[in-house]
């Protein structure tokens, strides 16, 4: 965004031809998602204006690690700051409570993903796979079906009995989705769109209690509380393990993890970060 006496201009880089009109006292880039790997966006042009306006700004906003590594020879201050989550919302679930009746009725143990069922993320071969290996497993899918991506197939996930897709939730209800499962899934394809994606969803899970399984994301290496897999099996192993250790003061140690990742937390920061402009 760029900030100005009259308020405040958008934040995306094509902005940049507005700043010589605005002369904006101060600019801040914030990027939170690698959008040049849209199939559907021109990448030139959209890294040009990048690479304008990046060097423009007094601060620079990068929600996962490649972006920030993308970022830093761009502009002189980049600040590495995740996605967070609604902490105290999601902390809920470790207490008694209401369930989502959906859920509820589904075979234990269960996992769960929350997100956009997207084909363009989402990597449904690996979910399925997963769900093949691991049938005494339940794999419930909370979200809506090709959000982002409306050509998205669902049929190879409708077609395993063990996976089921719930449909959509809003925000305020998913403690309940989250109170009665056993672990949270982060199934991603690895690829040129999520390489430079940290989920919001780690945080709500690990706020949660959950332990967390994902795909081998960069921006998720050495995240405390998320264990990474290369392949199904190596999710299947994982899932073999979380049941060992499933007590209340575990899913409580899992949830003080994502107590540095609230909101007031990174806000805190985010001031921090324009205090040391001045």
């Amino acid at each position: 965004m760029a900030r100005h006496p009259g308020g405040t201009a958008p934040g995306l880089p094509q902005a940049e031809a507005l700043l010589d009109a605005l002369d904006p006292s101060l600019v801040v880039y914030h990027c939170v998602d690698d959008i040049s790997a849209h199939e559907r966006i021109d990448s030139a042009d959209f890294l040009a204006a990048e690479q304008r306006f990046a060097s423009r700004a007094d601060l620079v906003f990068a929600s996962s690690q490649p972006l920030v590594d993308r970022l830093r020879p761009l502009a002189p201050k980049v600040h590495y700051m995740p996605n967070v989550a609604d902490v105290g919302l999601f902390a809920r679930a470790l207490d008694p409570g209401p369930v989502d009746s959906a859920v509820a009725a589904l075979p234990r143990p269960r996992a769960v993903f929350t997100g956009a069922v997207a084909a363009t993320k989402v990597d449904f071969a690996f979910l399925a796979g997963l769900a093949r290996l691991r049938r005494d497993w339940t794999f419930a899918v909370v979200g809506p079906v090709g959000l982002g991506d409306p050509l998205t197939d669902v049929s190879v996930l409708e077609s395993e009995p063990n996976i089921r897709l719930l449909g959509s939730r809003c925000y305020s209800e998913l403690p309940a989705v989250l109170r009665e499962a056993d672990v949270g899934l982060i199934p991603y394809a690895v690829n040129k769109l999520t390489e430079s994606i940290f989920p919001m969803k780690v945080y709500e899970y690990l706020a949660a209690g959950l332990p967390v399984i994902a795909t081998e994301l960069p921006s998720l290496d050495r995240v405390e509380g998320v264990v990474r897999v290369g392949s199904c099996e190596e999710a299947a192993a994982v899932l073999d393990t979380v049941l060992l250790d499933a007590s209340v003061e575990r899913r409580k140690e899992r949830s003080r993890l994502a107590d540095g990742h609230s909101w007031d937390v990174r806000l805190e920061e985010i001031r921090a970060a324009f205090a040391s402009l001045t």
